[in-house]
Parts: C-alpha cells; structure tokens; sequence
C-alpha cells in the first residue's frame, strides 16, 4: 500500500517531480505530494473549496502528511520492518504516443492547465525497510506544463501495475490499510470533489 502512495499520487526539470514526491513520502510531507501532482491553479481552487466548505487547507495537508505517517508505520510493522525509505531510479525516457498526449491533456485540462510537454518514464521504484524489500519497474509520465511547471502523471494503466505488483505487501496489511484509508476519507474527498 505504501507503493500505492507513492505512484498517487518524483533538480533536472523533468526529475523534479520525481523528486519531490519520493522526499515528500519519505519525510511525510503532503506538500511535496500535492505540489509534484497538481498544477499550481488547482492547488489554489483546492485550497478555496477547502475554505469555502469550513475547513482549513493547512490542516487538511497536515492530515495528509499524517496519513503517509501511519501508512508507513503500517508498512513498517506488517512487512518491512523498520527504517522504511523509498527511493525512485530512472532507466529509460521515451516520447509519448499521441493517444497518451490525448489522454494527459485531457486530465490536466481537467485541472484548468495546458501541456507544453511530456515524456514517458520507465521508473523503478524500491521500498525497504531493515527486513523487506520490494522493487517495482513501471511508467509514468512527467509533465511540462504551460507555466513551466512540472508536474509526475500516471495513468491507469500505470497505477493498476503498481497495485497488482504491490501485492504481496497489500496481503499482509489489506484490512488495516483499508481501515487507515476509511480514517482518512475526508481528507482524500477534498481532492476528489473537484475533479
């Protein structure tokens, strides 16, 4: 579950992201998440539904932050034991086919942003902590936004790969995962509502 997370949702323009999101899940920082996933105008009009709904977006990020705290504790004493880190290895970059540009314009249209490029990512992702370790290879794509920003996407395609291959991991921690991730509902409905 904890690789889930951190597909979810990684300085070298492109890297940036990357980067980001694998600091953000070993540091438990939402921001770095948020910032590596989301164009920066969606951040903001989160940010005021969030206001505008009675809540308070400072605290729902701490919530976030505090979600991938207890997820890797969970990770840490069902499967990996202790120290659990993750670290991102690029092996390959490839232009992207015209269908996934279609598809990554349409999702960040969605979020009120233009693509000025991307590039797919063959990425391995690695998880260990000092008893377990599980490596997985999949692709995303990083994305140069109109304003410069960018921005790690990935597809279904992608996130269906992250989960089948975080199995074994998902049977030792499946009902308590489940129960973390119903505690934290209201916190991931904030990013859903907009959508």
């Amino acid at each position: 579950m904890f690789i889930v997370v951190l597909a979810s949702l990684l300085g070298d323009g492109y890297k940036t992201p990357l980067k980001k999101t694998v600091k953000g899940i070993n540091k438990s920082r939402a921001e770095l998440v948020i910032d590596a996933v989301y164009p920066d105008a969606y951040i903001n009009e989160l940010k005021e539904k969030c206001d505008d709904d009675g809540g308070d977006w400072d605290e729902t990020v701490d919530d976030l932050s505090s979600f991938i705290t207890d997820m890797k504790e969970l990770c840490e004493d069902e499967h990996f034991g202790s120290d659990v880190t993750a670290n991102v290895k690029i092996l390959d970059k490839k232009e992207i086919t015209s269908r996934d540009r279609r598809n990554i314009e349409q999702h960040f249209e969605n979020m009120g942003a233009d693509v000025k490029k991307a590039s797919k990512l063959k990425i391995e992702i690695t998880v260990k902590g000092d008893e377990e370790k599980e490596t997985i290879r999949v692709y995303v794509f990083t994305v140069k936004l109109d304003d410069g920003k960018w921005v790690v996407y990935a597809d279904d395609r992608a996130m269906g790969r992250i989960v089948d291959k975080a199995g074994s991991v998902s049977k030792g921690i499946g009902s308590s995962a489940d129960e973390l991730l119903n505690d934290y509902s209201d916190v991931f409905n904030v990013f859903k509502e907009i959508q």
